[in-house]
Formats: C-alpha cells, sequence, structure tokens
C-alpha cells in the first residue's frame, strides 16, 4: 500500500491478525489447550490493533475508496482471507468448549452416581442409615479456565 498509510496499517493488522489465528486454529485442533492458552494475550492485542486501524479507516472511508484498484484488490483479498481464519476459528472454539462442557457433564453424572451409591445416609431418627437407603443428591462444582 504505497497510496495510503492508514489502508496498508490496516492491512498489516489484518495480516498479523490472520497469522495468529491460523496458529490458534493449529492448536485448537491438536486439542493443544496449553498453546491456545499461551496466545490469549498476543491475540488479544493483536485484535486491539486491528480494531483501532479500522476504525480509522471506518471515520474516513477515503482511506479505502481512494485507493487505486490493486490495492483495493489486496485490501479485499485481505479480508476474505481474515474472515476465513476468523470463522474457522469460531467453529473449532465452539467445537472445543462444546466438547469440554460434554466431557464435564460426563464426569459430573459419574461422580453423581458413584455418590448416590456409596454414600451414607441418615435415618429419620438421626442414626446412619442401613446401606440400601438413597441419600439426597451429593453436589459437586467445577470450575476451570481453558
Amino acid at each position: 500500500m504505497r497510496s495510503d498509510p492508514a489502508a496498508a496499517e490496516v492491512v498489516r493488522a489484518a495480516r498479523a491478525l490472520a497469522d495468529l489465528l491460523v496458529e490458534e486454529n493449529a492448536a485448537l485442533r491438536r486439542h493443544d489447550v496449553d498453546a491456545v492458552r499461551a496466545l490469549a494475550d498476543r491475540k488479544e492485542a493483536t485484535t486491539r490493533l486491528y480494531r483501532e486501524r479500522m476504525l480509522a479507516v471506518h471515520k474516513d472511508p477515503g482511506h479505502l475508496t481512494g485507493l487505486p484498484e490493486g490495492e483495493r484488490a489486496v485490501v479485499r483479498q485481505t479480508g476474505v482471507y481474515l474472515d476465513a481464519h476468523l470463522a474457522e476459528n469460531a467453529r473449532l472454539l465452539k467445537a472445543t468448549m462444546e466438547g469440554t462442557n460434554r466431557l464435564m457433564s460426563l464426569i459430573v453424572d459419574a461422580v453423581k452416581h458413584v455418590n448416590a451409591e456409596r454414600a451414607p445416609g441418615y435415618a429419620a431418627d438421626g442414626r446412619m442409615s442401613d446401606p440400601t437407603h438413597n441419600p439426597s443428591r451429593v453436589t459437586m462444582a467445577y470450575n476451570e479456565n481453558l
């Protein structure tokens, strides 16, 4: 982008964000939660930079509309490239979160089942009940950030 520095900044920021998404998407496909977590700060900063650059262009669309056709084509291609990686990232993040939630639901259900079978209960007179007694549900909580 030789003709407009603001347009060049948008393209650079979009490419940086797309490159980061390529990394994160690969980590998500490998189910490498640690790698995804390690990219979080960089993703936040890169997204912020891209947003700031886009806001500058939205305030003055002439930065893009005044570009020669060849440069406008580069901007469009960069946008299509970024959109594809954003869409893939959204799908992979959603699938990862749904998988994690299903796993946690299975674990919670298994713990409830085991506790219902093994946990002692109390009889009406306050004594420990016999082993056939099915006590009230036992509460279990899970709190883990991805």
